[in-house]
Parts: C-alpha cells; sequence; structure tokens
C-alpha cells in the first residue's frame, strides 16, 4: 500500500498496483489526447462511492465534492464546465446509464455527453449498484477498468480489479445470472473508508437528489396512470356509441391481457369525467 497525502489535508492508502494502472491510464490519456472512464460497483453500503472519490482524488488532486452528480442534469453540466485532465464522479449512475432503458432520451443524451470527454482528457467514475445494470456501451465498449467492491466476512473495504478484456468477459458471461466469477479478476485491492469529501455535505447532497429523483418517478406514474384512464374512457365512450355497455368492454379487454372490472371503468369514466381533460389541453394550449 501507498499512502497519497494531499495539500488540503487529505491522506489515504492506494494499493500499490491500482497506483501503477492509474497512473499509466493518466499518462495516456493526457499523452494521446484521450479520456478513461470507470465503472465502481457493488452492494448498499459496501463503499463504492468512497473507493470512486479516492481513486478520483488519486487522478485529479484538486478534486472537490463539485465534481460529484447525483443525477444525469447535473452530470452533463459538470461535463460541460470541467476543466482540462479532471475527475468527475456520476453516482447513482443507473438513474441515466441502465441497461433498461438504452433507447430512452436521457440515456442517449448521457452517452454522446460521456463520448465528448475525450476532448478534455477527463477522468469518469460511474458509480453503480451492478455493472450488469449498465448500457452496453458503457459497460463493454466506452470503460477501461472495472473495480467491483465487496465485503469480506461482513468487513468493508474490499475490490477486485477487471481490466478492460476482463471486464468485457464478465459483462458476456455474467449477466445472465449476475456474477463476477469468470474470468479471474486481475487482482484483489483494499480500501479505507476515507471520504475526501466532507461526508455530512455529500451525504445530505445524495439524499436530497434520492428524494428528488423519487419525486420524478412518483409524478410519471401518475401521468401514465392518466393517460391510461383516459384511452379507457374514450374506449367507454366509443363502446356507448355502438350500443355496447362497460361489461363488454371489460370483458373484451380481459381478454386481450388486461383485466379489468365493470365497475372500475365505471369509476374511471367518472374520475376522467370530473378532470376535464379536453378543457384542461385547451387551458394548455392557451398558456
Amino acid at each position: 500500500m501507498t499512502k497519497m497525502t494531499f495539500e488540503d489535508g487529505i491522506e489515504f492508502d492506494v494499493d500499490q498496483r491500482v497506483l501503477e494502472d492509474l497512473e499509466g491510464i493518466k499518462k495516456e490519456v493526457i499523452g494521446h489526447d484521450e479520456d478513461a472512464v470507470f465503472i465502481v460497483d457493488g452492494g448498499e453500503g459496501e463503499g463504492k462511492s468512497v473507493l470512486a472519490q479516492q481513486l478520483a482524488k488519486t487522478l485529479d488532486p484538486n478534486f472537490s465534492l463539485d465534481q460529484i452528480y447525483f443525477n444525469g442534469e447535473a452530470f452533463k453540466e459538470g461535463i460541460d464546465r470541467a476543466r482540462h485532465a479532471s475527475a468527475h464522479i456520476f453516482d447513482e449512475s443507473h438513474e441515466g446509464l441502465s441497461s433498461r432503458s438504452s433507447l430512452s432520451k436521457d440515456n442517449i443524451t448521457l452517452v454522446s455527453k460521456i463520448m465528448t470527454c475525450r476532448q478534455k482528457n477527463l477522468f469518469i467514475f460511474l458509480v453503480i449498484p451492478s455493472f450488469f445494470m449498465l448500457d452496453r456501451y458503457a459497460a463493454l465498449f466506452r470503460s477501461k477498468v472495472l473495480f467491483h467492491v465487496y465485503k469480506d466476512n461482513r468487513q468493508k473495504g474490499h475490490y477486485v480489479v477487471f481490466n478492460q478484456k476482463n471486464k468485457k468477459l464478465c459483462y458476456i458471461h455474467g449477466k445472465k445470472f449476475m456474477t463476477y466469477g469468470f474470468p479471474r479478476t486481475n487482482y484483489f485491492a483494499r480500501f479505507s473508508n476515507t471520504y475526501t469529501v466532507d461526508e455530512k455535505e455529500y451525504r445530505h447532497r445524495k439524499m436530497r437528489a434520492m428524494e428528488s429523483l423519487g419525486t420524478k418517478m412518483q409524478s410519471g406514474i401518475k401521468d401514465k396512470f392518466y393517460e391510461r384512464d383516459i384511452c379507457v374512457s374514450l374506449l367507454a365512450e366509443i363502446y356507448k356509441n355502438i350500443g355496447k355497455n362497460q361489461i363488454i368492454l371489460a370483458k373484451d379487454l380481459t381478454e386481450r391481457g388486461y383485466e379489468i372490472k365493470q365497475n372500475r371503468i365505471s369509476q374511471i369514466c367518472q374520475e376522467v369525467k370530473a378532470k376535464d381533460p379536453i378543457k384542461q389541453l385547451k387551458e394548455a394550449d392557451v398558456s
């Protein structure tokens, strides 16, 4: 282990092999006008965010809390204003780079932003619960190293390192069963529970971001339910115009895989009528 000491008083130990690899990557990035994307994953409470901070600080001695982002919008803005050869952390990056949303607008925008990092020779750390949750582009082709954090006998501070080749094999062979067993890791390493930024402020910002994300998700769910209700209400109106009642509509929808009862259709129609979507649309057009 090599002790790292910085002008701001931060100290922590780094595995010598990790330090040598990071120094080699940094030299390559700056010397060949490139960039480097790293993945740090692990279960909740296992220390992946702390490790990412230490790795970022090792590459960028001026690394600060303002270079940690908890949502896609903040990440994009941070990259736009980033100084040359600086390190940045997208904490809980599955929000925008999840494989489940690979075709979403946010995902495409974030992938595009990561593609532009080379122009500034940046070091980007994507912190995520599982490497296998990442979009294939970020997991297979854009990232250089995977640092997988884990607990050993319930003790934090352990991680394994996969280089670019082994990381790719791990993703291909391990994604189905969510296992890191193949291929063999390049090496095992240790780290301490030392934050490189103000821990209290870091936790505050992260909690605030998580609360904001929760509100955003709830709002999105409500919007989808409302769109569904309008569709059901319109179908009920169409059935009524052709002489069919809500009982028949409920039966037809159920047969097509959307199980619903007549009393629920009636309730939806009353709720939609009370909200008057046509009136709301007209008001929106005026504003």
